[in-house]
């Protein structure tokens, strides 16, 4: 038979519990199930590892796609209403969504298009400083309401134990941020060219210490 996605129903009948799943992986074939293949659930697991293998094993349908047999998974367990019924050890409706992004058309080849459409772009000033004043003055929403008395200060200098300073193009500048902010280049970017040494990172403190 060749490999294709399919759906499947294993059940303990004596306990009355249930598991219905679909496999689409590279080398789905309808004849694995529970001999080489056991589903990807813990609680199947668990409940085989104490009440033994189930006897009732069944292919229910099987699919030219995975996205058919994901999309018909997901149909048939909201139908069973499998999350508000004992018998059934499935805990969710779409196991087999990978992300959110998936729910809003977002796969892997349309997110692969839209990353490659920006690289090598090579941006103005002009567009760096616009995109800069439209990022000043977010609100972080994980901050919102709360309060940080003093933060700022505690913060500063070398009390900040990720503060580091900088060389670039033979001018010293005492944080990522301050070479971001002065220059108008990304944080994200200011990195990079550290990871890159196109800038330098030196110990200024130590040496003006010693």
């Amino acid at each position: 038979m060749e490999l294709k996605p399919y759906t499947y129903l294993i059940g303990w009948s004596q306990h009355n519990k249930y598991y219905y799943g679909v496999r689409y992986s590279k080398i789905s074939d309808p004849i694995e199930i529970w001999v080489s293949y056991f589903t990807s659930s813990k609680y199947v697991k668990k409940f085989a590892q104490e009440n033994g293998d189930p006897d009732i094993i069944q292919v229910r349908k099987i699919f030219d796609n995975r996205e058919d047999a994901i999309a018909w998974e997901t149909k048939v367990l909201k139908k069973m209403n499998v999350l508000e019924s004992e018998i059934w050890l499935n805990k969710t409706t779409n196991r087999a969504i990978e992300t959110k992004y998936s729910l809003h058309g977002w796969n892997k080849q349309s997110r692969e298009k839209a990353s490659n459409s920006h690289k090598g772009k090579i941006f103005s000033n002009t567009h760096k400083e616009n995109l800069s004043k439209s990022l000043k003055g977010r609100s972080c929403y994980w901050l919102k309401g709360k309060k940080r008395p003093n933060h700022s200060e505690k913060m500063k200098g070398e009390n900040n134990p990720r503060s580091i300073s900088l060389l670039y193009e033979n001018v010293v500048y005492g944080s990522i941020k301050e070479l971001s902010e002065k220059k108008v280049i990304s944080y994200y970017k200011v990195k990079k060219m550290l990871n890159n040494n196109e800038v330098v990172q030196i110990e200024i403190e130590k040496e003006i210490k010693q």
